[in-house]
């Protein structure tokens, strides 16, 4: 009976970790790879300069 109760938890803990290494792979993988298709939009709306005579009169009205 104490041999089976053993084997059941070694079994028990490789398959935690397991599970905690799949966890740790998942997250480092989504945090350190970039998003290509969200990145190259969002850097070029955010960098990209406005054009003149895009409103700007219409905010700041001069004097």
């Amino acid at each position: 009976m104490n041999d089976a109760v053993h084997s059941g938890d070694n079994t028990l803990n490789v398959l935690l970790m397991v599970l905690l290494v799949a966890f740790a792979l998942a997250s480092w993988y989504f945090y350190a790879t970039p998003m290509a298709g969200q990145s190259g939009a969002d850097m070029a709306t955010i960098s990209g300069s406005p054009t003149p005579g895009s409103g700007e009169s219409a905010i700041h009205p001069s004097p």
